[in-house]
């Protein structure tokens, strides 16, 4: 299952709220297993952006003493975007097994927002191709 890394934190809101939902156990594990490996790609999203923020920022001082945070100055902002932007287009491959159609077909309401979100972790209903 390939997915670009921009992508991944809605696919996994839409995953979180269907979880909180009493669901199928077969559905619930698979979801759960897409999401456990959507979280840790999210995680490593998050450290590649403090190590750019690193790269292109400056310690922040208030009235002379360093907070500890970082910030990017506007003179690097546009540099610091577009890497970010960049590494968010980059596709990864998540090796997760699709859901069956038939799993969600008991599961009642879903928002079209989150069916479209999750909709490439759907296998194809079965007799349809």
């Amino acid at each position: 299952m390939k997915i670009l890394l921009k992508d991944l934190s809605a696919v996994n809101q839409s995953l979180l709220k269907i979880l909180q939902k009493e669901i199928d156990v077969k559905l619930a594990y698979r979801m759960r297993k897409i999401s456990g490996k959507i979280v840790s790609e999210l995680k490593h999203i998050e450290t590649e952006v403090s190590e750019l923020r690193k790269k292109y920022g400056e310690k922040e001082k208030i009235d002379g003493k360093e907070t500890g945070r970082i910030k990017v100055p506007n003179k690097n902002q546009e540099a610091f975007e577009k890497d970010v932007n960049a590494m968010l287009e980059v596709e990864v491959n998540l090796g997760a097994e699709l859901i069956p159609y038939e799993c969600l077909e008991g599961m009642g309401k879903i928002s079209p927002l989150d069916l479209a979100n999750i909709e490439q972790f759907i296998e194809e209903p079965k007799g349809k191709k």
